[in-house]
């Protein structure tokens, strides 16, 4: 009786073993499923964050919270404190050949009155737009540094360009 005893705690001791394996078995897949979602989750996350081609400030917003945004679509509008610069979308025809990138403007702002700030053109368009009936080109001044002026985005300038 003592060793079909002893045989029967062997088999069961074995059988328990065997539980006891796929339990950890089982466990490790648990493990590996979940590793895999957080993984999922980061990735998930990673397509989700917003990153700026430049260091800016947020000078309009184009969604509203909870909002679903399309991969790739323009959510805000930045601005960069860095160097400020002037477009001017009215510059005609008879008068863009007379521009050149390198070229030194004057600008005065409706909000600051008595201030002439200057600057250099950076860009002259090549492709022209239609402006109440007239054919006219974007020109984009850079701004000399004028750190301690309250300048603003959408300010009224006024650029008038130094012929060489």
């Amino acid at each position: 009786i003592g060793v079909e005893q002893a045989r029967l705690g062997v088999e069961q001791a074995a059988v328990a073993a065997r539980s006891a394996a796929t339990a950890l078995a089982q466990a490790g897949a648990g493990v590996s499923a979940a590793e895999a979602a957080v993984d999922a989750a980061r990735a998930a996350r990673e397509r989700m964050t917003l990153t700026a081609p430049f260091a800016g400030t947020v000078a309009e917003l184009d969604v509203e919270v909870g909002e679903l945004v399309a991969p790739g679509a323009t959510v805000a509008r930045l601005g960069s404190a860095g160097r400020w610069a002037v477009e001017t979308s009215d510059l005609v025809e008879l008068d863009v050949i007379d521009v050149s990138v390198g070229q030194a403007v004057e600008v005065t702002l409706d909000a600051l009155p008595g201030e002439t700030l200057r600057g250099t053109v950076i860009d002259v368009g090549r492709v022209p737009e239609t402006s109440r009936g007239d054919v006219v080109y974007r020109v984009r001044v850079a701004l000399d540094d004028y750190p301690d002026l309250p300048l603003r985005w959408g300010m009224t300038a006024v650029a008038t360009m130094e012929r060489p």
